[in-house]
């Protein structure tokens, strides 16, 4: 049951371990509202399980219902093809083409961040999007500066 699934949990599976991380994020998110930005949250798990974890880590009111995408989501199970059997960079890629498609927005308007080098090096060969890699609180931090209402 993932109503059952404790902070300390969610901190060391999700977060890395780390609270500064999670504290870090709840500071981009709450800037971030100040400007005219979409955001979507993807992962692994279901969607149902995503919005309980985000609920608990009080993120969950910075993300529109359908901008929560989880293994069960519409833009990663849309399509002709078994998404099942394509790796996870894949997914991503799938997804987010489905998603420049859906929201009609080019692809330089369209911001991954991610910690997955895959991911990143994916949309750089392909120059699918524009791309930002988190390896750490730092670069959350300057994220946000660079969110800040001029």
């Amino acid at each position: 049951d993932c109503e059952a699934l404790s902070m300390d949990h969610i901190i060391s599976n999700v977060m890395g371990g780390s609270e500064q991380r999670l504290d870090a994020l709840r500071s981009l998110f709450a800037s971030s509202a100040q400007r005219t930005l979409k955001l979507y949250c993807v992962g692994h798990e279901s969607t149902a399980v995503m919005q309980v974890v985000l609920r608990k880590m009080e993120l969950r009111d910075y993300f529109e219902t359908e901008a929560i995408v989880g293994s069960d989501h519409a833009l990663l199970r849309s399509g002709s093809v078994d998404d099942s059997e394509h790796s996870d960079h894949t997914q991503m890629k799938l997804f987010l083409l489905r998603l420049l498609q859906q929201q009609h927005i080019e692809n330089e308007q369209l911001l991954l961040v991610s910690a997955n080098q895959e991911n990143i090096d994916m949309c750089k060969q392909i120059n699918l999007c524009s791309v930002y890699e988190v390896k750490s609180v730092d670069d959350i931090t300057k994220m946000q500066q660079w969110l800040l209402p001029v």
